[in-house]
C-alpha cells in the first residue's frame, strides 16, 4: 500500500511532537524563529515559501527530519505554500503563535 501524507496518518499529538521539535531546533540554531524564517526558509522576504523554497530551507538550517511530513504538517490550508504564520503556529494552540522557546 502506498502512504500518502495527504491521508493525515498521524494523530494530532504526533503533530505537536514533530511541529514543536523542528520549532525548536530552529530556535536553539537561530534565537528565534523568525530569524530562521528569514536567514534559511524565505531568503527573498515573499513572506510565503514553496515546497522547494522549504526543503532547502530545512536543508540550510540542518533539518534532519522527514521535510515531507513536516511540509504537510505545516501547509495547513493546503494551499502548496506555507506562510510566516504557518511556519509560526504553536501546533498546541490553534491560532497562537510562538517566536522562542519562552512563548
Amino acid at each position: 500500500l502506498l502512504f500518502s501524507l495527504r491521508d493525515h496518518s498521524w494523530t494530532d499529538n504526533r503533530r505537536r511532537i514533530v511541529v514543536r521539535d523542528f520549532q525548536r531546533q530552529m530556535i536553539n540554531r537561530c534565537g528565534d524563529l523568525t530569524v530562521a524564517w528569514q536567514r534559511h526558509f524565505d531568503t527573498s522576504r515573499a513572506g510565503l515559501v514553496h515546497r522547494t523554497q522549504f526543503g532547502e530551507g530545512c536543508r540550510a538550517s540542518g533539518y534532519r527530519g522527514d521535510v515531507s511530513r513536516l511540509w504537510d504538517m505545516l501547509d495547513a490550508d493546503r494551499q502548496g505554500d506555507v506562510t510566516l504564520e504557518e511556519f509560526l503556529a504553536d501546533p498546541g494552540e490553534p491560532g497562537a503563535a510562538r517566536t522562542t522557546l519562552n512563548d
